[in-house]
């Protein structure tokens, strides 16, 4: 892939991939491939759209996401798009994720964690 300098594009183009890729509209599995690009850029931007569009993935695919930001320090600003993303998403592990994110020492990320706790998406204005 060509480097940009412009490193929002990167974001632009995860963006697109999740919404692009799916094959049906609950899919999660374009973002879940990017994991193995390590490209934070274009992980960050699939993950927002899974958020913005208040994505509920199959559990499978909400395990395979949550195991991939839990394995993520507690300060990584991907953290982030996947608290906010959880609001809709239920069970054991996405609760034990949002408890972990409530201990983050970025307030965007405990915040996103708090209301998807509380089952509360919010219109977040990343730019």
């Amino acid at each position: 892939m060509r480097e940009f300098e412009a490193t929002m594009i990167y974001v632009a183009i995860g963006d697109a991939i999740a919404r692009l890729g799916a094959s049906n509209q609950p899919d999660a599995s374009p973002v879940i491939e990017l994991f193995d690009s390590q490209n934070e850029k274009l992980i960050s931007g699939a993950l927002r759209a899974i958020a913005m569009r208040r994505l509920t993935p199959p559990n499978s695919q909400v395990s395979t996401i949550l195991d991939f930001v839990s394995g993520l320090p507690n300060d990584h600003h991907l953290r982030f798009w996947a608290a906010a993303a959880a609001a809709g998403w239920a069970g054991p592990q996405t609760q034990a994720y949002l408890r972990e994110c409530l201990d983050s020492p970025l307030a965007n990320v405990r915040e996103a964690a708090a209301l998807s706790a509380k089952g509360k998406y919010k219109d977040w204005r990343p730019l």
